[in-house]
């Protein structure tokens, strides 16, 4: 039997894969006319990694914001 084109794909991301990064930034709070956060942009993503991007925040300066990072290590991909 001949995999499918799709199957061989995924076959070879399980192999291939090691981690998964993801960034998420999140606004915490409401917003607050005595606060001004003092970076913008906010930068994204994990710069070892060679991902991610500035985000501009301009008209949303004076809101709280968290940058969360997660890392999974997958296991159990074989199928």
């Amino acid at each position: 039997v001949i995999p499918a084109a799709g199957a061989t794909a995924a076959a070879d991301i399980r192999a291939q894969l090691v981690e998964i990064r993801v960034s998420i930034l999140a606004q915490e709070g409401m917003r607050d006319d005595t606060y001004t956060n003092s970076v913008n942009p906010i930068y994204v993503g994990m710069s070892d990694s060679g991902g991610g991007r500035n985000f501009s925040i301009t008209g949303y300066l004076n809101y709280r914001w968290k940058l969360y990072n997660l890392v999974v290590k997958p296991r159990n991909l074989a199928q």
